[in-house]
């Protein structure tokens, strides 16, 4: 029904490649946890996300050169899952050895190139749901979105944890005891690479792609090129934005990007730090169906800034816990009720700054280069969360923890005090004001009813 409602976008696609994003950026890092490697072969494993912050490169060439008869979205979703799947595939073969060994920078590289693949199909989701879904149904997109990349995590990281657990398996799944486990991580990838190249030769062959919105494109790769860097630049309201999605959330990065690996080193389990986190899917599945209904467009940017400020509470209760917990404060059980309650607060908060965050991008998108417009705005928020985690994970070694974590805090309520009111302004203005490209030739109106009207004409 959910998937109904906005007119059946490619779900298993981005479920899976969310599984993907998951192996590599969260899965293998815990198993390299656990063989005590160090806070510098963390920082070179952040790394791997970074693909996500410089996908604005590749945009422009999306907006410009695709196969009309393919697809303008399917002549880069199909060719990048094709070579995620392959590569995934042939990686199984090797990861326990390099695990073992712990060879963190060849694990580095391969899992950037499987991340770089999946940020090329993020480009074309995103900018596919400008035209996929009516106006008035924006937030619920945003809401499919989150839901499709949470199941994605669930099948990438926490099901290969329990299933990979002899533990879990002889509690729950097997009848009589055995000495391995149902999954294993080389096994989980082979199948996930069998699957995933299924699901792309489903998509190649037998899902066709409706037209796009019939407006004037820029020429060139130069013009689209200088429309997202001096376009996004020369428009104020842009330019803010842009200043926000990067600062955002990089004060409760020093927190977030050092929690698990804390918490491993102390000394507990991965499955166990899995498991506790399932306890928040249910919340996050029930506030992705929920929010949407009571969301109203034009408040976006409201709702962002004061979920900043209630994200004060998870992350600071977190790192009180961390803190407890290292010094032999909390037994076990304590620290899993402090752990499934932080988490479900904090995960809950996060899916609805994640929704209201993507409602006002496509919002406000210039209808001419949506790839470009938006993957732009993603590339920004991505690197300042990357770029925030390198800088906490390679300043360990000459800062303590939580003085990082105090710096954090201080510097997030300082900026959320200095950007508010300027930002604020930004609910009340239209697409037009968010325009990067010059020519207003077929630029549809930002009315729901006419762009409706615009949207019938090219459905017709």
């Amino acid at each position: 029904f959910f998937f109904l409602m906005i007119r059946r976008p490619p779900r298993s696609t981005q479920s899976r490649s969310s599984a993907a994003s998951d192996v590599y950026k969260r899965q293998i890092q815990l198993y390299l946890m656990e063989k005590k490697i160090t806070t510098n072969d963390l920082g070179i494993l952040s790394f791997i996300p970074y693909p996500f912050s410089f996908k604005f490169l590749i945009a422009p060439l999306t907006d410009i050169y695709f196969f009309k008869k393919f697809g303008r979205k399917k002549s880069y979703v199909v060719p990048s899952q094709y070579i995620v799947g392959i590569v995934t595939i042939i990686f199984s073969y090797k990861v326990e050895q390099l695990i073992e060994e712990r060879q963190v920078v060849a694990i580095t590289i391969i899992g950037f190139l499987i991340v770089f693949c999946i940020s090329i199909q993020d480009i074309a989701l995103d900018s596919w749901l400008v035209t996929l879904v009516r106006p008035e149904n924006y937030v619920w997109g945003g809401a499919c979105f989150y839901l499709a990349i949470y199941s994605g995590g669930l099948i990438g990281f926490n099901m290969v944890i329990h299933f990979g657990d002899v533990e879990f398996c002889n509690k729950y799944i097997y009848s009589t005891p055995q000495t391995t486990p149902l999954l294993t991580l080389p096994t989980f990838l082979a199948i996930f690479g069998a699957s995933i190249l299924i699901i792309t030769f489903i998509l190649h062959f037998f899902k066709t792609e409706k037209s796009a919105l019939e407006l004037k494109q820029p020429k060139s790769v130069r013009d689209i090129y200088q429309a997202m860097v001096c376009g996004s630049f020369r428009n104020k309201n842009v330019l803010l934005f842009l200043v926000f999605v990067f600062f955002h959330y990089s004060g409760f990065m020093a927190h977030e990007s050092t929690e698990t690996f804390r918490l491993v080193t102390k000394g507990l389990k991965k499955e166990t730090i899995s498991e506790l986190s399932l306890y928040s899917l249910p919340f996050q599945i029930i506030v992705a169906l929920t929010f949407p209904n009571f969301v109203k467009l034009g408040s976006e940017i409201k709702i962002m800034l004061v979920l900043l400020l209630l994200l004060f509470i998870p992350s600071v209760g977190g790192l009180y816990m961390v803190n407890q917990y290292e010094n032999d404060q909390l037994t076990q059980s304590e620290l899993a009720w402090y752990y499934v309650t932080i988490s479900t607060i904090g995960t809950s908060l996060g899916v609805i700054l994640g929704i209201a965050y993507q409602v006002f991008g496509t919002r406000a998108a210039d209808l001419r280069a949506t790839s470009t417009y938006i993957t732009f705005q993603n590339a920004i928020n991505n690197l300042g969360k990357a770029t925030s985690k390198s800088l906490v994970l390679f300043s360990l070694d000459i800062i303590p923890v939580n003085t990082l974590c105090y710096i954090g805090y201080a510097v997030q309520m300082s900026f959320i005090i200095l950007i508010s009111k300027p930002l604020l302004r930004l609910d009340g203005l239209q697409r037009e004001d968010f325009k990067i490209t010059d020519d207003d030739e077929n630029l549809p109106s930002t009315s729901p009813s006419l762009e409706e009207e615009e949207r019938k004409r090219m459905l017709t």
